[in-house]
Parts: structure tokens; C-alpha cells; sequence
């Protein structure tokens, strides 16, 4: 029989890819990347998808030749034969003269063979060929196929390159030297894994199974990417109705497939002691040296492991002489291992007491609960639950008491109080209050007094973090009278300050500072909650400037010692800052704040902080979008808050909806929708009512009154307000009073009771003064004034009356004015990217009240010249250029009676102008007058690099500068200047927009900027990356030819070469 028919002519052709196969390009151009290497190695374990993977790569290379090695080609001639016969196929006969010479002349050693052969390899080679040697790890240990490998990497010609698929790496004795000398490249199991992308991409597309953003990344905790896992796993889906998040809650059973596969062809090729140490390091989560030995009976641990990692067996070293299975590899070692119940006892009470002599009490309680030895595990449970609450650790703590016996938990006032604990920190707080009342009940029934009031305490807590004090009140009293405070110093201590907030919430600020510095007295150590609940009396007080200094060192404290730890719920710092600044009209402090609360939210999964975050995020934008006059910013803030609602809708305790609503009235209010303002004031305030929250009730009324007045009812208005005076002189806030006072003497002054605005005025300046809220009449604030014009017109007239002269003065120079005898009440707000539009205050500019086109004109003039004087005659050369001298003076005499009486229609007789000066025959915008522009925040956001500024930035431009001026000389500097400007903001924005992916973004805003400029070649790349960037080639050709016919029409020109390298290596990346 000739040694040729020996050889089956099948596993010298790729196998076909299955049915199911997800073509990967990630990993095809990785591999394509390296097969310049005289070696490339393919390693992994077994059902990663080496071989699919060489498959798909066949179709990439003009010359290969494939060998898919079988264990009982370990004989070097038959494996030679092979090698041999493949090349055969050639249409050179490459292989086959050597072929018949050892069919001819048995005398032939293999090494004489193997140099004829490489002869013939250099004397036809004459391009890149690539032999693929398919499963080497059924031959990898024999010496001789070694010498073969060896001898063809070392004496091949350059265009000969060979490429292996093994589980595990050969031992050879060149592999260092080929290393350094640059011939051997390896790809491992991290490259060949799935990525998550690629998992959503092969449910999607080749198991028609749509998967979630939170279950592709189960699957790729669970499976770290295996391939043949996720095979198995849609297998288990086709079998019923089953979901994801069940297949691998009830492995083994939904995954038997693999485990059965696992069984056959891993642990059954392992020679037994490997398979009694995989069984048996299996108990183990974390695989550790030492405690391994203790188990083996032996010190053979790191060479088992290290011998395992070579095989490519799931083993992954994860710190110094620790170790990791993979978890479906692993969960099939356990289920082999709990085969031997009585075994799998031994060894986890054997780990518990390796576990509690290094005291690793985390690590023992969970063998324990493996050996079933429950009531051990009880006891180092209560011990250390407190500390796990601390540091945020709930999930492990509800875990554990979950696989406790259920009486055993049901008669244990102790677990009780645990998981009341912690379903209140996860604000479940219907179950947390369920299990306080029972540990209470067991608590009474065995008389112990700390046990009554721990659970008294933990009822109180959940009205606390509600806030809603009057349910709070009686419990706390009640756990009070138990306890002697000698005795008990910490315990009373902590319930002393639960009171003091709770008679905070009451609105009872000097009962709470006493029951607080009674605390203080009683506990041995500084509470990190005392700044908080200081800061938060402060607030409540009016004290606005000692808060914050003392929440922002707060911040730089928790900064210094970040930790994990359980919510807060309303307490968290950045959230109270946020409404501290706020009040204080410093949005962007509040913006940064509520953003960093969200963030604390999401990191400790707590719907509950997330929604105050997204509470205080809301007011942020509110004030930030009266400061810039953006309506979309406005409209973010009611999304906001409908947000914030919907999140705290599911704990059922509508006292935390509170804010939301009042938020959503004072929006609705400042937009002049009286009605839905009334609407949400009214649930908010009888909610607040309900809880005893009369602080937060005084608030939603200032807010609704300031609604009414905006409405023009001020009747209402001072009806409001006069309830909100008396209110916040009972809860003693200084600051809501003078918010309230302010409020109520401007309603007065406009309708027409000076004498009662100068009284009120009268009694607010002190509270001003005192408090520093001198910001309630120089900006906008939560509440208080949206436009702080309005102001200026009493305050002028108070200062004439001698009303707190010298305070007055000091106001009116913090608002870039001196002492003047006439101030219109209103801010202008100019509105040039794209449409033109004015507006006086609330007030939009309507077409008819220019008069003349001219006016509008000559006031774009004076804006664009803003920074400088204009004589008559500049105007008059570029307004009215072609009219003689007389008729053009006259013309314009009547255009600027318009456009004063446009912007200043309610002028007083005699009075001079406010916002147009002039200086003889010079003339200006009045540098004093509150004149808001959109160009000037557009170019000032421009400026800066962060891509939040620059989306605002984009936003804002609406179209060309003055588009009704497209003809006049003397607007096109400007427009140039602003058409270069958001050319650079576009560039800059998709430059970190597609660093960060967020391609459908870029492509809007190239878009958009080809539409200012079709010729502009940069815009082009970033539109082909970014569909690059989305795998849509289709696009990224139209783009390109898109490119090339604008560029060709329009300028005659051809493209740069760096555009056409771009495009070719993102066509060549397909």
C-alpha cells in the first residue's frame, strides 16, 4: 500500500463554515495584519473559533494551502506525506517529486526529505504563500514534527509564511529566538473572543435574537466571548420560551449541551491527577496557591496551573500566584464536583477554616454556606453586616441572607433588621418598613431595649429619607423614651440627630440646632452626617454662603477618601450644593453638581439620587436658559423633571414628587401657562401640606405668585405672596422672606402703589444686607427674577426718595450702572443666527413696530458696532448711499425716532433714550444697557474645547447671520467672520465627537456645514469616517464621489492627496 493513500485528500481542503457563522472583520484584519510573519500562531482554547476564523480568511488570500492535522498524524512521515500531498495540488506539483521518493526508496530519512522539499518550495515560490496548518496540538509534543516546523521557518524562502491553530503554545526550543528576531507573531485568546459589538451582531443578524444593552453584557460577563458558548446559548433559546437572564439562572440544566461537550473533549484528555485537581481547585472562586495545596494534600498547585494555562484550559492569572476560571468552565468543574455531595461539603468546611484562621470572614462565610453549616454562617454575618452596609456592599449581604434557611431568617430580628436595612438603601421601602415592624416585634417579645429602638429607628429612617416628618415624629419620641442615654451614648446620640433633622423638616431650625448639639455632647466622635445636616439647615435658614462653604469642603473631603458606601437619598452633598447654588443664581456650580449627583446615583444603582439629580440638573438649565434666552434649554428642564417623576413614581411615596412638581410649576409659570403652573403648585402644595413640610409649601407658593404676576394678575399675586411672607417668618428663612419681600414690592411698583413698593423695599434691604443676597437683585435666581431689570426702575426712583442711598449706589455699579434718572425695567434680547428677531424683556419686537425698514437696519448697524461710536455721516454712507446729503439726514432723524420708539415705546416725555446714546453727531449702544446678543455667546462657547460648549455652540446657529441682509456691504464682515467661526466649532466638535463614536452627531453637523459651505474638502473626511465609523461603505463611496463632482464644478480642482489616502484605507478596511 503506498504511503499517498494513506492520505485523506478532505483534510487538505478548508472545511465549510456552518450555518450561524458570523463573519468577524475585526479579527480577519487582525490576522491579515500578520501574515508578513514567517510564523503566525492562532492559540486558544478549544471552541473559540480558530478554524472558522482560518476559513474566513482563506477567502483574503490568492495562495494558500490548508492541512487540517488529526491525532494520528503524530507519525512524522504520515504527517510529512500530508504536508507534502497538499502542495501537491499545485498546479507547480510542488511536493510531489519528494512524494514519489518516498513511495520509491524507504531508505530516506525524514530530514533529507524535508530538504528536498524546501528546495522546491524556494525554486516556485515566487509569491506570498501561506501553508495552514489547522489543529496543531495533536502533534505539537512530538520531537520530530518539531525539527519539521523548525526546519521550514528557518531554511523557507521569504515568501513562505506558516500559520497554526493550537490550544496551547509549542514548547520549541527557537520559539525565543524567533521571538527576537521578529519571525513569529502570536494571536491569543483575548483577540479571537468576541467583543460585545460582535455578540449584538450575531444574535442580530445570524440568530434573528434582538439582545438588550444590560444582556450582551451578561453574556459577555458569562461567556467572556467563547464562541461554541454562544452557539450553545441560542441552542437553549430555540428549545422554549426561555430568556437569556434564565439560561444562565438555571445552568446547568440550559446549558447541558456544553457541559456534555466539556466533559468529552477537555476533562476526559486530561490525565487523572489533572482532573482531580481541576475538580477539586473548582471550590475555590479564587484561585490561590497556598489554600490550593491545603486541599491537594500536596504542593504540585502552580505546576498543575501552569501546565493547564499552556493547554489553553480557561485558567487566567488575575495578581501574584492567584488564579481564575473561566465562569461557564468553572460551573461545569462545580457541577462535576457536587456529583460527590459529601466530598463537596469537606472541602468548603475545609476552606472556611483555612478562611476564619487568616480572618477572611467575607471569604468563609461563603464556604460556609456551601457547607451548609448555617448557622456559623449567621453569626459572622451579623457580625460584619455594618461594615458591608457601609461601604455600599448590599447585594452581597442580601445574597447571603437569601440562602440561609427562611425560618431561620424569619425568627432572627437581627437579619431582620439587616434587610430592613438594606431594601431601605435599595429604597425599597415598603419592604424595609415591613421588616423593621417584624425585628420590632421580636425585639418586644424578648424585652431587649436597644433591639426596640434599633428597629424604631430603622421605621423613622425610611420618613426621613422621604421627608415626611409627621409620621417621622412619634416613632423617634418613642425610641427615645426606652433608651437611658447614659447607657446607651451612640445609639441615643443617633436618634437625637434623626430628630433634629425631622424637626428641621417641621420647620422648627432652633428645636433642631439644640437637639443636634445635645447629640454632639452624648457621642464620643464627629458624625460625618452633622455637615450635612448643618448645611442643610443653613439653607433652610437663609444662611446661603455658610452652606456652601461648608458642603464644598464636604466635597473635597469625600473626594480625598472616595470609598464605596451606601446612598444617601436627598442627602447626598452635590445635590444640596446644587440647590444651594441655584438659589443662588450660579447655574453652571449647579449644572456641575447635579451632573455629579446623577453620577453618584448611577454608580450606586439608586433611581432615588439619580431622580433629585436630574431635580436639581432641571432648575440648572431653567436659569441657564433664561440667562442665554434659549428655548430648548427651558424645554430640557421639564424633561428633566418628568424624568425625576417617573423615577420616584415606582417607590409610592408621593412626598418625594414634591419638587418635581413645584419645579414644574414655576417653569410653566415663567413661560406665562398660568394654568398648568396652577395646576402642579396645587399638588405640590397639598402634598407638602400632608407631609408637615412647610418650608418646601412656602417655596411652591413665592413661585406660584411669581407666576400670577407674570400673568399679570396681581391681585393674586400679592395674595401669594403675603401667605409666603408669614410662612417663611414661622420656618425663620431669612432668604425665602427676602425672595418673597422682593417679589412683592416689584407686583406693587408696577401696579401702581409706589409709596407700599418703597415700605416693602424698606424692610428687605436689612434682610439683604444681612444675608449677602445682594445677587437677588443683580441676577437671575431660582427665586427670583428672571429678568433683573425690572428692578432698576424702583430702585432708581428709592434712591431719588433717599431710601438706602448709599446700599442702592453699590447695587446699581454691581449692574454696570451709575445713578440714573430713567431705566426702561427690561433687558433687550437680540436673536441674529438666522431669523432676526428682538425682544424688549418677555416682549418680541413685532414687524409693524420698526415703522421702517431703515430702523431695523440702522439698530443691526449699531450692534455689529457695538464697541464703538458711529458718526452720522458712517451711517448715513452705508444706509442711505445713494441719497443726497439733506435727504439722507432726514431719513435718518425718522429711522431713529423709530427705533428708539421700537425699543423704548413707554419712554417717559423729555426723558433721553436708554439703549441708543448720543454724543453730538456720534452715536452708540449705551454700554450700560443690559443688551443680550446670540453672537456673543456663539463666539464665547466657540472658543472653548470642551464638546459640551461646542454642541451648545452648534446649536445655536440657526442659519446665516441677518439673512434678510444678504446685500448690505456692511454686515458681510461679520457674516464671514461668523461663517469661519462655525466652520472651526464643526471641526473641533467632530474631532471629539468621533473620537468618542458619537457618529449620527457628526454627520448632522458636517451636514449642516455643507450647507454653508459645499466646498469646504475637511467636511468630506469627517462624513466618510463617520460612516466608516457606522460600517456603511455604501455611504462612505457616495460621500467620496459626492466630493469629487462639488469639488470639480464648483472649483475647477481635484481633491488632496491625504482625502484620497483616507478613502482608500477606509475602503480597504471593508
Amino acid at each position: 500500500m503506498r504511503i499517498r493513500d494513506y492520505v485523506i485528500y478532505s483534510h487538505l481542503t478548508p472545511p465549510r463554515n456552518q450555518q450561524g457563522v458570523l463573519s468577524r472583520p475585526r479579527v480577519t484584519q487582525t490576522i491579515l495584519d500578520n501574515i508578513s510573519y514567517p510564523l503566525l500562531i492562532l492559540q486558544a482554547g478549544t471552541g473559540y473559533g480558530k478554524s472558522t476564523e482560518l476559513v474566513t480568511l482563506t477567502e483574503s488570500l490568492k495562495n494558500y494551502f490548508w492541512y487540517s492535522i488529526q491525532e494520528s498524524d503524530s507519525d512524522p512521515f504520515l504527517f510529512l506525506a500530508k504536508l507534502f500531498s497538499t502542495f501537491g495540488k499545485s498546479e507547480r506539483k510542488i511536493g510531489e517529486h519528494v512524494l514519489n521518493l518516498m513511495e520509491s526508496d524507504q531508505r530516506y530519512i525524514y530530514p533529507e526529505l524535508l530538504t528536498i522539499f524546501i528546495n522546491e518550495l524556494s525554486q516556485n515560490l515566487f509569491e506570498d504563500t501561506y501553508l495552514i496548518l489547522d489543529d496543531f496540538h495533536h502533534v505539537s509534543e512530538q520531537p520530530e514534527i518539531e525539527q519539521i516546523i523548525t526546519s521550514l521557518i528557518d531554511n523557507s524562502p521569504p515568501t513562505f509564511h506558516l500559520i497554526i491553530s493550537t490550544r496551547r503554545i509549542p514548547n520549541y526550543k527557537a520559539m525565543n529566538r524567533w521571538r527576537v528576531k521578529g519571525q513569529l507573531k502570536t494571536i491569543n485568546r483575548s483577540e479571537l473572543a468576541f467583543t460585545k459589538n460582535e455578540i449584538v451582531t450575531l444574535f442580530q443578524d445570524k440568530f434573528q435574537t434582538h439582545l438588550s444593552d444590560q444582556q450582551a453584557d451578561l453574556i459577555l460577563k458569562e461567556t467572556e466571548g467563547w464562541a461554541i458558548a454562544l452557539q450553545i446559548i441560542w441552542q437553549s433559546l430555540q428549545r422554549g420560551n426561555i430568556t437569556i437572564e434564565e439560561v444562565f439562572a438555571q445552568r446547568p440544566i440550559t446549558l447541558e449541551a456544553l457541559f456534555e461537550y466539556l466533559v468529552s473533549e477537555v476533562l476526559a484528555q486530561l490525565p487523572l491527577d489533572f482532573q482531580q485537581f481541576l475538580l477539586t481547585a473548582s471550590v475555590l472562586n479564587i484561585i490561590e496557591i497556598d489554600i490550593s495545596n491545603m486541599l491537594m494534600g500536596n504542593d504540585l498547585s502552580e505546576h498543575y496551573i501552569h501546565s493547564l494555562q499552556e493547554r489553553g484550559l480557561f485558567i487566567t492569572s488575575i495578581g501574584n500566584n492567584t488564579y481564575q476560571f473561566q465562569n461557564l468552565f468553572h460551573d461545569f468543574l462545580r457541577t462535576q464536583l457536587k456529583q460527590n455531595s459529601e466530598k463537596f461539603f469537606i472541602l468548603n468546611k475545609k476552606c472556611a477554616d483555612f478562611y476564619l484562621e487568616k480572618e477572611r470572614i467575607e471569604s468563609a462565610i461563603f464556604h460556609l454556606l456551601e457547607a451548609e453549616l448555617f448557622d456559623v454562617a449567621k453569626d459572622h454575618l451579623i457580625k460584619i453586616a455594618p461594615n458591608l452596609i457601609n461601604f455600599g456592599r448590599l447585594d452581597t449581604l442580601r445574597t447571603w441572607i437569601g440562602r440561609l434557611p427562611t425560618i431561620m431568617v424569619d425568627e432572627s430580628a437581627d437579619l431582620q433588621l439587616i434587610l430592613g436595612e438594606v431594601k431601605r438603601l435599595k429604597s425599597d421601602f415598603e419592604g424595609s418598613l415591613l421588616h423593621f415592624q417584624i425585628a420590632h416585634r421580636i425585639f418586644m417579645e424578648c424585652g431587649e431595649k436597644i433591639g426596640i429602638s434599633k428597629a424604631l429607628r430603622g421605621q423613622s429612617q425610611i420618613y426621613l429619607d422621604t421627608i415626611r416628618p409627621l409620621k417621622a415624629e412619634a416613632l423617634l419620641e418613642e425610641a427615645l423614651k426606652i433608651l437611658e442615654p447614659q447607657e446607651f451614648k451612640q445609639e441615643t446620640a443617633a436618634l437625637l440627630d434623626q430628630l433634629a433633622e425631622n424637626k428641621l423638616n417641621l420647620g422648627h431650625p432652633d428645636q433642631a440646632q439644640a437637639l443636634h448639639h445635645e447629640a454632639s455632647l452624648l457621642r464620643d466622635e464627629d458624625d460625618p452626617g452633622v455637615s450635612y445636616l448643618e448645611a442643610r439647615s443653613m439653607l433652610r435658614t437663609g444662611h446661603l454662603d455658610e452652606g456652601r462653604a461648608l458642603l464644598e469642603e464636604q466635597i473635597n473631603l469625600e473626594k480625598a477618601d472616595e470609598k464605596s458606601r451606601p446612598q444617601r437619598f436627598h442627602r447626598e452633598t452635590s445635590l444640596l450644593l446644587s440647590l444651594i447654588c441655584i438659589f443662588q443664581g450660579d447655574w453652571e456650580a449647579a449644572k456641575a453638581n447635579a451632573i455629579n449627583g446623577i453620577k453618584i446615583g448611577q454608580q450606586l444603582n439608586s433611581s432615588f439620587v439619580e431622580a433629585v439629580g436630574y431635580i436639581r440638573l432641571g432648575h440648572a438649565y431653567e436659569i441657564q436658559g433664561i440667562v442665554n434666552h434659549q428655548q430648548n434649554l427651558l424645554s430640557k428642564a421639564i424633561d428633566c423633571y418628568e424624568l425625576a417623576i417617573a423615577k420616584v413614581r415606582i417607590f409610592k411615596v408621593t412626598r418625594v414628587q414634591v419638587e418635581p412638581l413645584w419645579a414644574l410649576s414655576r417653569s410653566y409659570g415663567f413661560q406665562g401657562n398660568i394654568l398648568e403652573a396652577s395646576k402642579f403648585a396645587k399638588e405640590a402644595m397639598e402634598i407638602a401640606e400632608q407631609a408637615g413640610d412647610k418650608w418646601l409649601y412656602n417655596l411652591v407658593l413665592i413661585s406660584l405668585g411669581t407666576s400670577h404676576y407674570l400673568s399679570g394678575q396681581m391681585k393674586e399675586a400679592v395674595e401669594l405672596f403675603n401667605h409666603a411672607i408669614e410662612g417663611f417668618k414661622q420656618v425663620s428663612d431669612s432668604f425665602g422672606l427676602a425672595a418673597t419681600l422682593m417679589w412683592k414690592s416689584i407686583v406693587l411698583w408696577y401696579d401702581g402703589e409706589p409709596d407700599e413698593a418703597y415700605r416693602i423695599l424698606r424692610q428687605l434691604i436689612p434682610l439683604i444686607k444681612a444675608g449677602n443676597y445682594t445677587f437677588l437683585f443683580t441676577r437671575p435666581t431660582y427665586l427670583g427674577l428672571k429678568d433683573e431689570q425690572i428692578i432698576i426702575p424702583l430702585l432708581i426712583n428709592a434712591y431719588q426718595k433717599n431710601i438706602e442711598r448709599t446700599f442702592i449706589e453699590i447695587v446699581l455699579k454691581q449692574m454696570n450702572l451709575e445713578p440714573i434718572d430713567y431705566h426702561p425695567g427690561y433687558s433687550i434680547f437680540v436673536h441674529t443666527l438666522g431669523e432676526f428677531n428682538v425682544w424688549r424683556g418677555e416682549n418680541r419686537i413685532r414687524s409693524a413696530e420698526w415703522q421702517r425698514d431703515k430702523a431695523r437696519k440702522l439698530f443691526q448697524l449699531l450692534l455689529i458696532q457695538k464697541r464703538e461710536y458711529l458718526h452720522r455721516d458712517q451711517i448715513i454712507d452705508r444706509l442711505w448711499p445713494d441719497l443726497p446729503q439733506d435727504a439722507a439726514i432726514r431719513d435718518f432723524k425718522v429711522a431713529l425716532n423709530a427705533l428708539n420708539k421700537a425699543l423704548e415705546p413707554n419712554r417717559p416725555k423729555g426723558a433721553n433714550p436708554f439703549f441708543i446714546v448720543r454724543n453730538e453727531y456720534l452715536y452708540h449702544i449705551n454700554p450700560q444697557a443690559k443688551i443680550w446678543w446670540d453672537v456673543d455667546l456663539f463666539e464665547s462657547l466657540a472658543d472653548k474645547n470642551d464638546p459640551d460648549s461646542l454642541e451648545e455652540s452648534f446649536s445655536m446657529y440657526k442659519g446665516e447671520f441677518l439673512t434678510d441682509n444678504l446685500y448690505d456691504d456692511w454686515a458681510n464682515d461679520k457674516r464671514e467672520q461668523i461663517k469661519k467661526t462655525i466652520i472651526l466649532v464643526i471641526e473641533k466638535l467632530s474631532s471629539l465627537l468621533l473620537e468618542k463614536g458619537d457618529f449620527d452627531l457628526t454627520i448632522r453637523a458636517n451636514e449642516d456645514l455643507l450647507k454653508i459651505d459645499p466646498t469646504w474638502e475637511p467636511t468630506y473626511r469627517n462624513l466618510m469616517l463617520a460612516y466608516a465609523g457606522k460600517d456603511n461603505q455604501a455611504q462612505v463611496k457616495m460621500i467620496y464621489q459626492r466630493m469629487i463632482k462639488v469639488l470639480s464644478e464648483e472649483l475647477g480642482v481635484n481633491h488632496s492627496d491625504s482625502t484620497e489616502k483616507l478613502y482608500r484605507s477606509l475602503r480597504k478596511s471593508k
